[in-house]
């Protein structure tokens, strides 16, 4: 069940990251750019489906008294931005919005397989789901 909740709220996300980057422009002039650069709506909607399932990820880890998890996956994921915005600025790459907008994507995406790998690996929640 968490892993068709996973897929379903990241599906809408995506879908709703989408709908925003299509028609955000046409209510708000300001949104204009966000059209204009494939490096700014592209993390946007991947960004925005990451986040819906991040979400999800960490409510189940609540539920299933799995909070360390839950820090985990959120230190990973705050860490990840701060290296990656460091770097960017380390590098001179005059990128703006669109270093902000990837490295929030490029994050949640670190930190979810983080805590995929972290789970498969050491088997973590295998005591959440008895054999049937």
């Amino acid at each position: 069940m968490l892993s068709a909740a996973l897929v379903m709220s990241g599906t809408v996300g995506i879908a709703l990251g989408a709908a925003f980057v299509l028609l955000a422009p046409v209510f708000a002039s300001e949104f204009t750019p966000l059209t204009a650069d494939s490096l700014i709506w592209r993390p946007v909607i991947v960004g925005s489906g990451l986040t819906a399932a991040g979400l999800v990820t960490d409510q189940a880890l609540v539920g299933l008294l799995r909070t360390d998890l839950n820090l985990g996956r959120n230190v990973v994921a705050a860490l990840g931005r701060f290296v990656l915005l460091v770097g960017v600025v380390l590098v001179g790459w005059q990128a703006g919005n669109s270093a902000m907008v990837g490295s929030w994507s490029v994050a949640l995406a670190h930190s979810l397989g983080a805590l995929a790998l972290v789970t498969v690996r050491g088997r973590q929640l295998g005591s959440a789901f008895p054999p049937a």
